[in-house]
Protein backbone atom coordinates (compact mmCIF):
# COMPACT_ATOMS: atom_id res chain seq x y z
CA UNK A 1 0.00 0.00 0.00
CA UNK A 2 2.78 2.35 1.16
CA UNK A 3 4.59 1.57 -2.15
CA UNK A 4 1.50 2.55 -4.56
CA UNK A 5 0.84 6.09 -2.62
CA UNK A 6 4.76 6.84 -3.44
CA UNK A 7 4.09 5.68 -6.68
CA UNK A 8 1.20 7.29 -7.47
CA UNK A 9 3.11 10.79 -5.40
CA UNK A 10 5.60 10.34 -8.03
CA UNK A 11 3.06 10.06 -10.77
CA UNK A 12 1.57 13.02 -10.08
CA UNK A 13 4.51 14.85 -9.53
CA UNK A 14 5.93 13.66 -12.66
CA UNK A 15 2.93 14.67 -14.48
CA UNK A 16 2.36 17.97 -13.19
CA UNK A 17 5.93 19.06 -13.89
CA UNK A 18 5.78 17.67 -18.03
CA UNK A 19 2.55 19.72 -17.82
CA UNK A 20 4.58 22.60 -16.41
CA UNK A 21 6.96 22.23 -19.00
CA UNK A 22 4.34 21.78 -21.79
CA UNK A 23 3.20 25.13 -21.58
CA UNK A 24 4.34 25.68 -24.54
CA UNK A 25 5.12 22.37 -26.69
CA UNK A 26 7.29 21.74 -29.16
CA UNK A 27 5.99 20.69 -32.34
CA UNK A 28 7.86 18.49 -34.33
CA UNK A 29 7.36 19.64 -37.80
CA UNK A 30 9.46 19.49 -41.37
CA UNK A 31 10.45 22.88 -41.55
CA UNK A 32 13.27 23.14 -39.68
CA UNK A 33 15.06 20.68 -42.43
CA UNK A 34 13.44 22.26 -45.01
CA UNK A 35 14.96 25.69 -43.61
CA UNK A 36 18.08 24.10 -43.85
CA UNK A 37 17.80 22.43 -47.29
CA UNK A 38 16.57 25.08 -48.72
CA UNK A 39 19.15 27.31 -47.55
CA UNK A 40 21.65 24.89 -48.66
CA UNK A 41 20.22 24.89 -51.78
CA UNK A 42 20.47 28.67 -52.21
CA UNK A 43 23.76 28.61 -51.47
CA UNK A 44 25.31 25.90 -53.18
CA UNK A 45 23.00 26.55 -56.35
CA UNK A 46 23.51 30.01 -56.55
CA UNK A 47 19.92 30.75 -56.89
CA UNK A 48 19.26 34.51 -57.38
CA UNK A 49 16.14 35.98 -55.53
CA UNK A 50 13.87 35.44 -58.20
CA UNK A 51 14.69 32.06 -58.16
CA UNK A 52 14.71 31.33 -54.13
CA UNK A 53 11.02 33.11 -54.33
CA UNK A 54 10.01 30.49 -57.20
CA UNK A 55 11.34 28.11 -55.03
CA UNK A 56 9.41 28.91 -51.99
CA UNK A 57 6.02 29.02 -54.29
CA UNK A 58 6.74 25.45 -56.22
CA UNK A 59 7.52 24.15 -52.37
CA UNK A 60 4.52 25.42 -50.89
CA UNK A 61 2.41 24.43 -53.30
CA UNK A 62 3.73 21.12 -53.43
CA UNK A 63 3.31 20.72 -50.11
CA UNK A 64 -0.05 21.57 -49.88
CA UNK A 65 -0.98 19.08 -52.71
CA UNK A 66 0.50 16.34 -50.59
CA UNK A 67 -1.18 17.68 -47.65
CA UNK A 68 -4.17 17.51 -49.69
CA UNK A 69 -3.39 14.03 -51.07
CA UNK A 70 -2.78 12.50 -47.47
CA UNK A 71 -6.44 13.77 -46.54
CA UNK A 72 -8.42 12.22 -49.88
CA UNK A 73 -8.32 8.33 -48.33
CA UNK A 74 -7.32 6.86 -51.37
CA UNK A 75 -5.69 3.72 -51.49
CA UNK A 76 -2.30 2.41 -51.71
CA UNK A 77 -1.82 2.30 -54.97
CA UNK A 78 -3.56 5.31 -56.36
CA UNK A 79 -2.11 7.31 -53.23
CA UNK A 80 1.66 6.12 -54.73
CA UNK A 81 0.49 6.99 -58.37
CA UNK A 82 -0.84 10.34 -57.51
CA UNK A 83 2.71 10.92 -55.63
CA UNK A 84 4.46 9.96 -58.36
CA UNK A 85 2.69 12.69 -60.74
CA UNK A 86 3.18 15.33 -58.01
CA UNK A 87 6.49 14.80 -57.69
CA UNK A 88 7.38 14.68 -61.30
CA UNK A 89 5.36 18.44 -61.78
CA UNK A 90 7.70 19.60 -59.24
CA UNK A 91 10.24 18.17 -60.59
CA UNK A 92 9.31 19.96 -64.16
CA UNK A 93 8.31 23.31 -62.22
CA UNK A 94 11.67 23.20 -60.64
CA UNK A 95 13.84 22.27 -64.15
CA UNK A 96 12.08 25.08 -65.94
CA UNK A 97 13.23 27.33 -62.81
CA UNK A 98 16.78 26.77 -62.94
CA UNK A 99 19.65 26.93 -65.58
CA UNK A 100 20.62 23.77 -67.36
CA UNK A 101 23.99 23.76 -64.56
CA UNK A 102 21.80 24.53 -61.86
CA UNK A 103 19.71 21.69 -62.21
CA UNK A 104 22.32 19.49 -63.31
CA UNK A 105 23.68 20.58 -59.69
CA UNK A 106 20.50 19.56 -58.24
CA UNK A 107 20.82 16.09 -59.36
CA UNK A 108 24.28 15.55 -58.47
CA UNK A 109 23.34 16.95 -55.27
CA UNK A 110 20.35 14.59 -54.60
CA UNK A 111 22.60 11.71 -55.70
CA UNK A 112 25.07 12.19 -53.46
CA UNK A 113 22.70 12.33 -50.28
CA UNK A 114 21.32 9.52 -51.91
CA UNK A 115 24.39 7.44 -51.97
CA UNK A 116 25.12 8.43 -48.24
CA UNK A 117 21.69 7.08 -47.00
CA UNK A 118 22.00 3.95 -48.96
CA UNK A 119 25.86 3.79 -47.48
CA UNK A 120 24.53 4.50 -43.77
CA UNK A 121 21.48 1.70 -44.17
CA UNK A 122 23.90 -0.83 -45.62
CA UNK A 123 26.14 -0.24 -42.39
CA UNK A 124 22.94 -0.69 -40.29
CA UNK A 125 21.94 -3.64 -42.44
CA UNK A 126 25.57 -5.21 -41.81
CA UNK A 127 25.62 -4.66 -37.85
CA UNK A 128 22.24 -6.25 -37.40
CA UNK A 129 23.11 -9.66 -39.55
CA UNK A 130 26.02 -10.58 -37.39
Amino acid sequence: MKTRMIALALFAATASYAAAQGAAPQATTVAPQSESYRDKLIRELKLTPEQAAKYDQIEAAHRESAKELNRAGLDTPARQERARILRDDKEKQLKLMLTAEQYDKLVAMRKTKHDATQERHQQTQGGHQE
